[in-house]
């Protein structure tokens, strides 16, 4: 009966408790419980907290019933500086939630759910080459099963895109690094939690844009060149990871670029990226200089069909910022602000164009508007064969979300 028949349930402002807001990569939904670690997100200044988690019940007018802090005479949690602040992890592991933070050492803390006791903490794999306090954490999360993997980049991983509009030095090579962190042993019989880092699985010479996991060992990952790598990942010690890239489909167009010759910003759309479950399929939506396309490829690399996604019979959005594509068993789709077309996943056949109700009001952020590189469409965009979630954008008001069932 999910997103079948959707009834109200609650309404609550959290501004006065927690001013700073909510960031996505440290609150989650368990059971009936709100679950989040404050002040994570949006904040200008280097802080030290003692503030880790807290827990609401919804059912119970959100009551807080559950906290932890630490000791005052103990570890704090170190918000680090980069462009805006490094935002901390805060994750869903069953009965459990899992926050990965500054102390001012990268550690991992367990907290039982709801009651917040805290059950193991552990520090990141030591690397007496670099350690990885040394780069910065992203907000990139991904998981499969019970496994988690965190992404983290050398403070000077970009320094070269913007050198190069400056007329500045080349490319100096710096790398990203992997973390994975498998509790499988701990769920099942509270044995070792198993954490293990890949030192150069990301490179700024051709980076990572976008990653579909297939399975804990193998990503489908789009590269900045339009390229598409299957990585599988291997373990080659009790601490450390490797990669090897087992297919390589290379990009079939010129890719539009960011800034012309003048290095004025032109209109692009970064890519998306999503594969089948089983992985029998990877998708992949790229801006070339002909338009956007989407292209359907076999696990074997074969071209199954492409998608001319500028199409005007389509009228999806032009403007950068604002498309998703999401894959579901059998149909694949794209949205924009105002309509929602699906195709036919295995066959690429046109299927049907879904128009989302205008309704409410909206209110423009000419900032944000200007901003090339700010996410413009849904705040969140869920889909499945059942039905789809669409959380709409701040700019539309009041704050809505729809529910569209296309059976």
């Amino acid at each position: 009966n999910e997103c079948q028949n959707p009834t109200f349930l609650y309404s609550f402002d959290l501004s006065t408790t927690y001013p700073t807001g909510l960031f996505p990569t440290s609150f989650f939904l368990w059971k009936k419980y709100l679950v989040l670690m404050p002040e994570t997100g949006y904040i200008q200044e280097e802080r030290q907290l003692s503030s880790m988690i807290r827990v609401h019940d919804l059912s119970r007018n959100f009551e807080l019933v559950g906290k932890y802090d630490f000791p005052e005479n103990g570890l704090r949690r170190h918000l680090k500086i980069i462009t805006g602040n490094e935002a901390a992890h805060l994750h869903k592991l069953g009965d459990k939630a899992v926050a990965l933070c500054r102390t001012p050492k990268l550690k991992l803390f367990i907290f039982s759910l709801p009651n917040c006791d805290l059950v193991q903490s552990m520090a990141l794999p030591e690397n007496p080459e670099r350690p990885l306090e040394l780069d910065d954490l992203d907000q990139r999360f991904l998981m499969k099963d019970n496994t988690m993997m965190f992404m983290f980049h050398h403070p000077d991983f970009f320094n070269h895109l913007f050198n190069y509009m400056e007329g500045g030095p080349p490319l100096e090579k710096k790398y990203g690094r992997l973390l994975i962190v498998d509790f499988d042993n701990f769920l099942k019989t509270n044995g070792d939690i198993e954490m293990r880092v890949d030192s150069k699985f990301d490179s700024n010479e051709d980076y990572i844009e976008k990653i579909s996991v297939i399975s804990k060992s193998k990503m489908a990952c789009a590269l900045m060149s339009g390229k598409i790598v299957i990585r599988n990942i291997l373990v080659t010690g009790c601490s450390s990871i490797t990669y090897m890239d087992s297919l390589t489909i290379p990009c079939p167009e010129r890719l539009q670029d960011e800034f012309d010759t003048e290095f004025e910003e032109l209109d692009t759309d970064g890519p998306n990226l999503c594969t089948s479950s089983s992985g029998d399929l990877i998708i992949v939506l790229r801006h070339f200089t002909k338009g956007r396309k989407i292209h359907c490829y076999s696990s074997k690399g074969d071209l199954l069909y492409s998608l001319e996604v500028d199409d005007p019979t389509l009228q999806l959005e032009k403007q950068p910022g604002y498309l998703s594509m999401d894959l579901d068993g059998n149909f694949l789709c794209a949205a924009d602000q105002n309509r929602i077309v699906l195709w036919n996943s295995r066959t690429g056949k046109y299927v049907n164009t879904i128009v989302i109700p205008q309704h409410y009001n909206y209110r423009d952020d000419p900032e944000e508007s200007a901003d090339k590189y700010c996410w413009k469409g849904h705040t969140d965009f869920a889909f499945t064969e059942d039905g789809i979630i669409i959380i709409h954008s701040q700019r539309n008001f009041p704050i809505a979300a729809d529910v569209l069932l296309f059976w």
